[in-house]
């Protein structure tokens, strides 16, 4: 009985490398949030690439769109992926779902592109958009008209994907003004001492970070997006200074596993 309804469930395939670590994560939560009997064979067939000399940056990408798209690259991976597990000997049915923890991926220019190419190479693939899933639940936990704190990339801001999820679902945005913006940005990027060069997080990037997010609370956030998926690793999501901080990682995990057909550990209240 046991083996028959594992029959019945798909998997997952985790598009990393869009930093690579945030692809780590996304791994370690969907094994967090599973509901299992316990056993190994309980949890979901997984596949998780990682080829990030590859996919180019999307915060770049975005700001001056030229050469290879990072979502069609993507999907070439994901479709690649996709084909191992047509196996005979691995008999994965539908569906096959994929996620990407990179909230900069899911700008329209990139998410399109994505979603386009895996079309036109016929992968029976289920794309689950990040963002989409974090503001469902998001609805869960906050009422209407509830200040939403978003702390993200340059690209990501100037692409404005959270702010206009944030406002369609009734919630009324607060971003970071351009100086601090920068300040995030650079706690990402920074070559010596941001989360893509040092792990585990560096002091400063820490402070810089947990520095932005107390700006976005005097301006009155509710809660704040951690709207980078790297921003995690060095502000951990649950309460701050009486405010919620949501990992969009986390929302993802969720609904990977939904999509694949197995039970996950609900959302937290807020």
């Amino acid at each position: 009985m046991q083996e028959e309804s594992a029959n019945k469930r798909g998997a997952i395939i985790v598009g990393g490398g869009v930093g690579p670590m945030a692809g780590v994560k996304l791994h370690e939560k969907i094994i967090a949030f599973t509901i299992t009997d316990g056993s190994d064979q309980g949890h979901l067939d997984l596949i998780h690439t990682s080829r990030s000399r590859l996919i180019p940056d999307r915060t770049r990408f975005l700001q001056d769109p030229q050469g290879h798209n990072p979502g069609t690259v993507m999907a070439e991976l994901v479709a690649a992926t996709a084909a191992a597990f047509q196996c005979p000997e691995d008999q994965i049915p539908a569906p096959l779902a994929a996620g990407v923890p990179c909230n900069t991926f899911h700008a329209p220019l990139v998410w399109n592109a994505f979603t386009k190419q895996l079309k036109q190479l016929n992968a029976a693939v289920r794309p689950v958009h990040m963002l989409d899933e974090t503001v469902e639940e998001l609805r869960q936990r906050f009422a209407p008209g509830a200040h939403v704190g978003i702390l993200s990339t340059i690209g990501t801001k100037e692409s404005g994907v959270w702010r206009n999820a944030i406002q369609e679902a009734g919630f009324i945005p607060l971003e970071t003004d351009r100086i601090w913006t920068e300040k995030v940005h650079g706690a990402i990027y920074d070559h010596g001492w941001g989360l893509k060069a040092k792990s585990p997080a560096s002091g400063k990037a820490k402070a810089m970070l947990q520095e932005a997010a107390e700006y976005l609370i005097t301006k009155g956030a509710d809660a704040i997006i951690l709207g980078c998926t790297e921003i995690p690793l060095a502000l951990r999501e649950g309460p701050f200074r009486d405010v919620m901080l949501v990992d969009p990682v986390s929302s993802l995990a969720r609904a990977l596993i939904r999509t694949a057909g197995a039970k996950s550990a609900p959302c937290p209240a807020g």
